[in-house]
């Protein structure tokens, strides 16, 4: 019971030990975030005047009218490519059904079909002649021992 004890405690203290080691890590990296995120507000203030005149001048947008104007224009392209897509899928998809009704996949599957069909029909009509037969000869019986 005493060596369950004394195990039970380091088994503790090791856990503990690892917590410890965690959060003090966790606090670390937590500060450097912080540093970093003020660093990066305080460059923003000081350069944010020059890259935006950058941003203005590389894309070309300098008001809002502007920015409207260019999404505009990428949604009529993107209109303009569905357009072109949906074309193609349609001309795709019709060729396709062209081929299935064609029966260019599969072309001997029609005279294999034929072939499945012929062989059932005479296998169901020789089915049917011997039903006929037997019951044939039960109404003979039936008739002749009535008599």
């Amino acid at each position: 019971k005493h060596l369950t004890t004394t195990t039970t405690t380091t088994t503790e203290i090791q856990k503990n030990t690892q917590e410890d080691d965690l959060q003090e890590r966790l606090e670390h990296v937590s500060a450097e975030v912080s540093a970093n995120v003020q660093r990066n507000v305080e460059t923003v203030r000081r350069e944010g005047g020059k890259l935006a005149k950058v941003a203005q001048e590389t894309t070309g947008l300098h008001t809002m009218d502007d920015l409207k104007r260019w999404a505009g224009e990428q949604m009529k392209l993107a209109i303009l490519c569905m357009g072109e897509f949906m074309q193609g899928y349609r001309q795709g998809r019709d060729e396709e059904i062209q081929n299935m009704v064609q029966n260019k996949y599969f072309p001997d599957a029609e005279q294999d079909l034929q072939k499945i069909i012929a062989e059932n029909n005479a296998e169901n009509n020789t089915g049917k002649d011997d039903t006929k037969d037997e019951s044939s000869l039960d109404e003979k019986k039936n008739t002749s021992t009535k008599s």
